[in-house]
């Protein structure tokens, strides 16, 4: 089986448990997909708009563990051992199949995942993987909070703060090159550390993308 070819799973797999944050009963399936559609989560128990792309821009909370949501609020939680297991096992694409909104933790790690999708048995399509190339070099710094720096609380008005919104803000003041650190987020407020000078700039370019209030 070549490491370079998109894979899913041979058939159908199960299994059930209980959310460790949520304390709810969930029943998950995972479902073989076609070549190029990627990993979905689909919440069964939501009839309309409840399908879930597992991307970075989508996720909304890390705190004990990872949240992702959709453009209309629909959430999925606790994804991190099912996505290790995909990625460990170099599952390309599935369908995941769950009735409530927080993943089971099973054994809390991805060992269970692991065995069920070996279990359901891996298949290879002829189509290659996608392979993200980084063209730049890439730096991470930690910024220092002083007199330089300034907390601002965006609060959005008649609108929750999906990833949506999110990816419209970072994207705004990035083209007016001014660099934020988000150090909080909620359903209705994102806060930022963004240095002095480039505060009332920052203000002015989300009041003109979002018509907030600040």
């Amino acid at each position: 089986m070549s490491l370079l070819s998109q894979k899913t799973l041979s058939k159908k797999a199960s299994i059930s448990g209980v959310g460790v944050h949520t304390g709810n009963k969930v029943d998950l399936s995972i479902l073989p997909s076609s070549p190029n559609s990627g990993i979905i989560f689909k919440r069964t128990d939501i009839k309309k708009n409840n399908i879930i792309i597992p991307h970075f821009s989508n996720v909304v909370d890390a705190t004990l563990c990872t949240t992702i949501s959709n453009e209309f609020g629909i959430k999925v939680s606790t994804i991190e051992h099912l996505m290790g297991a995909f990625f460990g096992l170099g599952i390309d694409n599935a369908v995941v199949e769950l009735n409530s909104q927080e993943v089971p933790i099973l054994d809390g790690s991805a060992k269970e995942f692991v065995k069920l999708i070996k279990y359901a048995g891996i298949i290879a399509s002829d189509i290659p993987i996608k392979l993200i190339k980084v063209n730049n070099k890439i730096r991470f710094k930690k910024i220092v909070t002083d007199e330089s720096v300034s907390k601002v609380s965006i609060i959005g008005v008649g609108m929750i703060t999906t990833p949506g919104v999110t990816f419209r803000m970072f994207n705004a003041l990035a083209k007016k090159n001014i660099n934020i650190q988000v150090i909080s987020t909620s359903e209705i407020k994102i806060s930022v550390l963004v240095k002095q000078q480039n505060l009332k700039k920052a203000v002015d370019v989300l009041h003109k993308e979002f018509k907030l209030d600040y």
